[in-house]
């Protein structure tokens, strides 16, 4: 296993279980799926209760490893450690089985050396307000238009089925809804019109997003940020243009199969559609 930590000041540290940095990862803990918070009801004459509300909580994960070095330089080597990871950051997981990573909020650190040895033991307990893990690395894959699924020999846990009638289908493989990014590219334009409604359907989860009477030309680019709850044209926001019954914030990708729909109010508007996302995950087993 290999856990690397790259916090937000851009420092990294590195922790392994073979002493090739120094250091000898020992145990970690709180990979598996996190605690959750209800809030249920009852009801007169109905036995039991109804769960109306449930969602994770924030996540502790607790890491106990050793640093190793000669006496000179056992001190150097603990502060660095403690310098990188007390700051909030990314902790990456790497086994042969996962590649993920989490956010870490805050962290706490303590630590003891072991009598004649030249060893410091230390425990650090990260807090992950968001508790949920992703992929290491997004993906990008097309959902509409020429372009070939893939244009290397990479390999995307999400794939997509050839478009049939507007209606593609998308994957979810993560174990929790998911909030990409939807970029989509205008090629083409065949005739003088100049403005445009522009749709993109979840059939399966019944959301939808749309602009309305936005001014397209050949060579913009239109970025729908789910997650950042913000629409872009050029990289100018164009949040305004949303019709009366868009929700951005209502807009996701179930688990497991999806059915996308994009389309303009036009067939005189060709363009291209891709997600830009990182699956998410409530554990990292290994």
């Amino acid at each position: 296993m290999k856990i690397e930590y790259i916090n937000d000041l851009k420092k990294s540290y590195t922790i392994t279980d073979s002493f090739r940095h120094n250091n000898n990862l020992l145990d970690i803990s709180g990979l598996e799926p996190p605690s959750k918070t209800a809030t249920v009801t009852s009801y007169p004459f109905m036995a039991g209760q109804v769960c109306t509300y449930e969602n994770y909580k924030a996540r502790t994960i607790t890491l106990s490893f050793d640093i190793q070095s000669d006496s000179r330089n056992l001190e150097k080597e603990y502060r660095r450690a403690v310098e990188t990871l007390s700051v909030p950051g990314w902790l990456y997981i790497k086994t042969n089985m996962v590649h993920r990573k989490i956010y870490c909020n805050r962290s706490q650190i303590s630590s003891s050396t072991k009598q004649g040895t030249f060893f410091q033991s230390v425990v650090i307990q990260f807090t992950c307000d968001f508790p949920l893990f992703q992929d290491i690395y997004e993906y990008t894959a097309l959902v509409y238009g020429e372009t070939p699924l893939l244009t290397d020999d990479s390999q995307f846990d999400c794939m997509f089925s050839t478009m049939s009638n507007g209606v593609g289908e998308f994957f979810n493989n993560g174990s929790y809804k998911l909030e990409p990014k939807i970029k989509v590219k205008i090629l083409s334009i065949v005739n003088d019109e100049l403005y445009f409604d522009l749709h993109v359907k979840n059939l399966t989860a019944n959301k939808v997003m749309s602009l309305v009477n936005i001014d397209l030309q050949s060579g913009d680019e239109l970025i729908f940020d789910i997650e950042k709850r913000n629409i872009t044209k050029n990289d100018q926001d164009v949040i305004s243009y949303i019709s009366d019954d868009t929700f951005i914030d209502g807009f996701y990708f179930e688990v497991g199969k999806n059915d996308l729909q994009i389309y303009a109010s036009s067939s005189a508007l060709n363009f291209t559609a891709e997600i830009i996302a990182s699956d998410l995950y409530v554990e990292c087993i290994y």
